[in-house]
């Protein structure tokens, strides 16, 4: 259903998800433990927050994989206004996550949850993976990329500038 214009749309926000990655990154965020929400997040940047899709098994995700950690290295030391990157895998198991990561020339520093039962990617209605959503610090939904992006065009950074 369309939610109605300046009504957040049902999105998960309250879902705890397991972290896999980026303990270190939420913790000084003051963001602890095992499992998070993204209301949690949300809450502690304050700025919206860009939340990718995304899973091994989807090799236009793995193509874009490179692109987005790369962002999300420029978001983390440049403007702290721009969004906050969240990386949400749609998995099952999350040994396959970690034997992608050892095929991976680069340490990623992405923030990565699990979304195990795949209920945060129904509540954005996700159906083709990777997709990416622009959530307002007040959770709701600014913009929505779907399939692969070059998260280093200009023309995203734009967009990612003039959206919040």
């Amino acid at each position: 259903a369309e939610s109605q214009k300046g009504t957040p749309p049902p999105f998960a926000l309250e879902t705890p998800m397991k972290v896999l990655q980026g303990q270190e990154a939420l913790k000084k965020l003051q963001v602890n433990g095992s499992k998070v929400t993204l209301r949690q997040i949300l809450k502690q940047v304050n700025r919206p927050i860009l939340v990718n899709l995304w899973a091994t098994w989807c090799p236009p995700c793995i193509e874009e994989f490179p692109s987005i950690e790369y962002l999300n290295r420029q978001l983390n030391e440049t403007d702290p206004t721009l969004p906050f990157l969240i990386s949400i895998s749609v998995d099952e198991n999350e040994r396959d996550i970690r034997k992608f990561y050892n095929t991976l020339n680069f340490e990623p520093s992405l923030i990565v949850l699990h979304d195990i039962d795949g209920e945060i990617s129904r509540a954005f209605g996700t159906v083709k993976f990777p997709e990416t959503h622009l959530v307002s610090v007040e959770g709701r939904l600014l913009h929505k990329w779907v399939g692969p992006q070059n998260w280093l065009s200009n023309e995203v950074i734009q967009k990612l500038s003039s959206l919040h």
